[in-house]
C-alpha cells in the first residue's frame, strides 16, 4: 500500500497487488478485492484472453489504477486489444512517485 504524504486518509492511499506467478483467475481476484493496480512479471501473452483484459482493464479505469506488465507482453496484447489500463512495468516506479507527490497516477 503506497499512501500519499500529505493525506493519509482512505481516499489517498493506492494498493498494488504483485503476482510473481501466472495470471489465472487468481490475478484478477485479487486485483478485485486486494489492489487497485496490478504488477507482475507476466511472460505469457496468452494468459491474457480478451474476458481477463476486459476485467482488469475496466477495474483499473475505477480505481485509478493501471496493469504493469513486461514491455513484451504488453506489445503482444496491444497487437489483439486496445486496452486503456494497460502500461509497461518500466512506468511503474516513475508513476508510483507521481501518485506519492500529486495523490493520484
Amino acid at each position: 500500500m503506497i499512501y500519499h504524504p500529505q493525506l493519509l486518509n482512505a481516499s489517498k492511499k493506492h494498493r498494488v497487488e504483485v503476482k510473481n506467478v501466472a495470471l489465472r483467475e487468481r490475478g484478477t481476484r485479487g486485483l478485485k478485492f486486494d489492489g487497485d493496480s496490478i504488477i507482475g512479471f507476466f511472460n505469457e501473452p496468452s494468459e491474457f484472453t480478451n474476458e481477463n483484459i476486459t476485467i482488469i482493464d475496466q477495474h483499473c479505469v475505477g480505481t485509478g489504477g493501471y496493469c504493469y506488465l513486461p514491455p513484451d507482453t504488453l506489445q503482444a496484447i496491444k497487437q489483439k486489444f486496445h486496452p486503456r489500463r494497460f502500461k509497461s512495468n518500466q512506468d511503474f516506479a516513475s508513476d508510483i512517485k507521481k501518485f506519492v507527490e500529486q495523490g493520484s497516477i
